[in-house]
Parts: C-alpha cells; sequence; structure tokens
C-alpha cells in the first residue's frame, strides 16, 4: 500500500498512477472485508475501532489509503452483528 501511495505522490498524472489508484482501491476493499470479519469475531478489536479506527486497525497490521480510513470510519459498527458461536457450556 504504501509503495501506491508513495506513486501517487511522485506522479500523481502519469499512467502509473492510474494503476496504482486500481490497486489501492483493491487493497482497501480487501483490508476493509477483512477488519470487519475480525470485528465480528473479536468484541474487543470492535470496540478499539469504534474509537480509534486508525490506531486498531494499525495494531492489527492493516494499513488504509485516505480514502479508506474515510470509508471505515463510516461503518456503523454498532449495528454489526456479533459472532453467533454456539455456547456449549450453559
Amino acid at each position: 500500500m504504501s509503495s501506491f501511495l508513495r506513486v501517487l505522490d511522485m506522479e500523481p498524472d502519469s499512467d502509473i498512477a492510474f494503476e496504482a489508484r486500481d490497486a489501492i482501491e483493491a487493497l482497501d476493499n480487501y483490508q476493509l472485508k477483512q477488519i470487519l470479519t475480525i470485528a465480528i469475531e473479536d468484541t474487543v478489536f470492535r470496540l478499539k475501532l469504534m474509537l480509534d479506527p486508525v490506531g486498531a486497525s494499525m495494531e492489527r497490521g492493516f494499513l488504509l489509503s485516505g480514502k479508506g480510513l474515510m470509508t471505515l470510519r463510516q461503518v456503523d459498527l454498532e449495528s454489526m452483528p456479533k459472532d453467533s458461536k454456539p455456547n456449549y457450556y450453559s
């Protein structure tokens, strides 16, 4: 991600920048799906995302673009389904 973002900074109007934008969008989409999947399964991570989306995602090793972070901030994490694993001990 950082290399693609660097390309945009260095050559924003070039042909390679167009390809970098496509790659950034694809990486953002992939990472957002992963982040939301983890948030469904991990309550602590979901709460961290609600308080600090940037810090929580970076703590898990994700690197989103500015647009990806804006999308993550707009997700209503409180209305997400919770992990529904059956509790065999009750």
